[in-house]
């Protein structure tokens, strides 16, 4: 199975492929033992680690364990939620329908996508994870650069110097252990300065030179904090960030006053939802 986003090495290796198969009751155990703790995308390793039977580049193709498990560490986050999708379907083909609850952005509506069965009625609403759009990298590239509509700086307290002026930002496609190194500073109860997180471990470069390690400890999260127009810059940065891998909008139609819109599936409840033995 190819990967939206493939896999990139620290040694310049690319892996493009994986093999994959059900969940072994064990996998499924565990992956709902991380969920249950509040680990999210430590779940989603346990569960991908698991189920991954091997990782394939045109050079080589890894098969143990240990060495999936490491690899599916660097997994881009988008290609780990398009691998955690095609495992679940894997796991219970029928299980293919997302469940939700959308309000009409013009009348307020509640709009409800859902599964009822009554007798020997049956009205199924849902939206189904095989019908979305999967869009996959074809000019290969590691990393994304963005640059911003106005500077940030970073400014001396004390002396009130400028220490840095940031034009641009390069960045890694974010992977699971940009994600799991996030969630543990931030947890689910400050999700956007977890997502800011995830981007100060993606960082690679300011302006063009690559930013050490202490920086990004001592000033990422500034970066991201003071983004002075955040409509263009951070929508920049999402578009960039989701830009290949499950396009999750569907379309909606109120059945009040006929407004069309596009709401976003949340694909993490499919995958939780789906996680029962």
């Amino acid at each position: 199975m190819k990967l939206p986003i493939p896999i990139f090495t620290k040694l310049g290796n690319t892996f493009t492929d994986v093999t994959i198969s059900k969940p072994r009751a064990m996998v499924i155990a565990d992956t709902k033992k991380s969920l249950d703790s509040g680990m999210v995308m430590s779940a989603v390793k346990t569960f991908l680690s698991g189920c991954i039977d091997s990782i394939r580049s045109e050079e080589r193709t890894i098969s143990e364990k240990t060495d999936i498990r490491n690899m599916v560490s660097l997994m881009p986050y988008r290609s780990a939620e398009y691998c955690m999708t095609q495992i679940m379907l894997l796991h219970d083909p029928k299980n293919d329908g997302a469940e939700g609850i959308y309000r009409c952005p013009r009348c307020g509506k509640r709009i409800i996508s859902e599964l009822v069965k009554e007798d020997d009625m049956e009205i199924d609403t849902r939206d189904f994870i095989s019908q979305l759009e999967v869009l996959f990298m074809e000019d290969v590239s590691s990393t994304f650069t963005v640059s911003l509509t106005q500077p940030v700086n970073i400014i001396n307290k004390q002396t009130k110097d400028v220490l840095l002026s940031v034009e641009s930002l390069e960045l890694h496609h974010p992977n699971l252990n940009d994600c799991i190194v996030a969630e543990t500073r931030f947890g689910d109860t400050d999700s956007i300065r977890m997502q800011f997180a995830v981007y100060v471990e993606a960082l690679e470069k300011v302006n063009g030179l690559e930013i050490e390690k202490k920086d990004k400890v001592l000033y990422g999260m500034l970066i991201f904090e003071n983004i002075k127009d955040a409509v263009i810059d951070l929508g920049a940065l999402n578009s960039e960030v989701s830009k290949y891998g499950i396009n999750p909008n569907i379309e909606k139609t109120c059945p009040s006053c006929s407004k069309k819109f596009k709401v976003p599936i949340s694909l993490s409840s499919f995958f939780v939802s789906g996680l029962t033995i």
